[in-house]
């Protein structure tokens, strides 16, 4: 048995542009956060493991953009098993590079 969407509740779809819109800004202020960094003077290696974190980020960012849109248009929607182990990966290797770059 389906649900029956409520009167109130937003529609999948502007949900979905308003992820999408999350996401690119997040990835936007990070771009610009990297950029602000290497034009402040900090060392090459943070910077590098900063761009390869992002990097990371920009193929979570390409994962979640199908998966959301698929749901957006299909409610049985979900990501299929390879999706996630992907999007588990890159963002071990987001964090696990931003970290680093801390640490630098």
């Amino acid at each position: 048995m389906k649900l029956q969407s409520a009167a109130g509740r937003p529609s999948r779809r502007s949900v979905s542009r308003f992820i999408r819109a999350a996401l690119v800004g997040c990835i936007a202020l990070l771009a610009a956060g990297i950029i602000a960094a290497a034009a402040a003077g900090m060392k090459p290696a943070p910077v590098a493991a900063l761009t390869g974190s992002l990097a990371c980020l920009g193929w979570v960012l390409v994962i979640v953009f199908q998966g959301v849109g698929k749901w957006a248009a299909d409610s049985e929607y979900s990501l299929p098993s390879k999706s996630v182990a992907l999007l588990l990966a890159f963002t071990v290797a987001a964090l696990g590079l931003g970290f680093w770059s801390v640490s630098l």
